[in-house]
């Protein structure tokens, strides 16, 4: 080889260097590129992955807590089902006349559980026949209270002492007028809630010592509402005409 034919060759050499270079350059931006496009695939990935492990943790949050709500109201409504098939329940079984112008109401518990104290009230009115279960009303003061009543125990309690009605009905001899009692019984449960249960009964001149029930709508075993003892009513709906026979039911209300 001759020294021309070398220095041409050098100098073939030397102008294909930039050439060459530059497609180097140009193929490490392509694997640059290429790599940097699975970079933010695999980036995106990683993002979708995590927000659905956080939608998941959430879901899984509201699950528990709506499952917590769940137990608790679960739990809520047993007991309250639980305290509904034992409470106390207070009523007036019967009532009659005492020797001393007061009557006697017979006070009853049918539940399982005791009442812790009970309270009675009651009016007295001399009625029309025919008008006594309209002139059925009730106030929301005068109550005389007693202590525990039992589970399945009975009281004769005494109210209306010496009240004028009552002592001008026990010397009435004749006549169609009527006796008219009515009150409501209050009474607390071992759970500690308050309740109101309404009675009315009704006697004649001629059977002084045998009260009746008036068919008329009445509350009983009611909650009192914590803001308070419900307002007086001064007159309830009459369901039909005076009932005379004995131990007529009183239809519940509440």
């Amino acid at each position: 080889m001759d020294w021309k034919s070398l220095i041409d060759a050098m100098e073939r050499l030397a102008a294909a260097a930039p050439a060459a270079k530059d497609m180097l350059d140009l193929q490490a931006q392509i694997d640059m590129a290429y790599w940097a496009k699975w970079m933010f695939w695999a980036s995106i990935g990683s993002l979708s992955v995590s927000l659905v492990a956080i939608v998941a943790a959430f879901s899984s949050l509201r699950a528990s807590r709506e499952a917590a709500a769940d137990s608790r109201k679960a739990a809520a409504d047993s007991r309250e089902v639980g305290e509904f098939q034992t409470q106390a329940y207070v009523h007036a079984r019967s009532a009659r006349l005492g020797t001393k112008g007061n009557v006697i109401i017979a006070c009853k518990n049918s539940g399982l559980t005791p009442a812790t104290h009970f309270s009675v009230n009651a009016t007295a009115k001399i009625v029309s026949p025919g008008n006594v279960a309209a002139s059925i009303s009730f106030k929301t003061d005068g109550f005389k209270t007693w202590s525990a009543l039992g589970a399945n125990d009975e009281l004769t309690v005494s109210i209306l002492d010496g009240d004028p009605v009552v002592s001008q009905f026990a010397r009435t001899q004749g006549g169609d007028d009527k006796l008219l009692v009515s009150g409501q019984i209050t009474y607390c449960t071992i759970f500690n809630h308050d309740h109101v249960t309404q009675f009315a009964f009704y006697a004649e001149p001629r059977t002084k010592h045998r009260f009746r029930r008036p068919t008329a709508s009445l509350t009983t075993f009611s909650r009192i509402p914590e803001q308070g003892f419900p307002s007086p009513q001064s007159e309830l709906p009459v369901l039909l005409t005076d009932n005379d026979e004995d131990d007529a039911n009183v239809t519940a209300r509440g």
